[in-house]
């Protein structure tokens, strides 16, 4: 059975997702907790579980700080982050720090259901960030593909930086940024940053 800890501070959204989670097969619910202190305080008193479930926005703790921990102490945990909002941003702090996955509040039980397997099989799960054999592809090809500059730029996506930083920082036009986005859209069959940042942090590319 896949261990599953749940860290919500509303009580009804907790209890409702603790009894989805146990209907899944192969999956039961460890901890549940009404904030990530209490989750951390269950962990460091041996109950460790699989996968991690929580907010990355939570009113008595910083989610990252949260992550960090969790990645820090038990490295072999895996983290499905939740959010009301799809923040660019947000995903790809979260990516950075370790996030294995990320998922809308408002997703239904069949997508929380793919989400945990996914984590739990491959380690990442990002909805339709990126297709579903993208980082299952072999490193070597994909970063043949790719010239000096588009390394770089992709290192400098992995940073909370804006396009016109990036530009700036390379010392090219914002078009040229713009070119760079489009090629690396088109050879990695992606269309968001996100998707360009978990290439990068998959394939090894950390951030300038």
């Amino acid at each position: 059975m896949i261990k599953v800890a749940i860290a919500e501070e509303h009580p009804l959204y907790l209890e409702g997702l603790c009894a989805t989670i146990d209907n899944f097969e192969g999956f039961t619910v460890l901890l549940k907790e009404p904030t990530a202190e209490g989750l951390l305080q269950q962990m460091e008193r041996g109950s460790v579980p699989d996968i991690c479930v929580f907010d990355i926005s939570m009113p008595t703790a910083n989610g990252y700080e949260v992550l960090k921990k969790i990645k820090k102490d038990w490295p072999k945990v895996k983290v499905l982050l939740l959010s009301l909002f799809t923040n660019e941003m947000s995903i790809i702090r979260g990516l950075r720090i370790g996030a294995n996955g990320f998922l809308l509040k408002s997703s239904d039980p069949v997508e929380m259901h793919k989400a945990l397997r996914a984590v739990a099989e491959r380690g990442y799960f990002y909805t339709d960030l990126v297709p579903h054999d993208f980082l299952e592809q072999p490193r070597s090809k994909l970063l043949l593909q790719l010239s000096y500059q588009e390394m770089e730029f992709l290192s400098l996506c992995c940073t909370e930086m804006t396009y016109k930083a990036i530009a700036e920082k390379m010392g090219v036009a914002t078009g040229t940024i713009d070119y760079y986005r489009k090629s690396l859209y088109r050879k990695l069959s992606v269309n968001t940053r996100i998707g360009l940042v978990l290439f990068a942090l998959n394939m090894g590319i950390k951030a300038l």
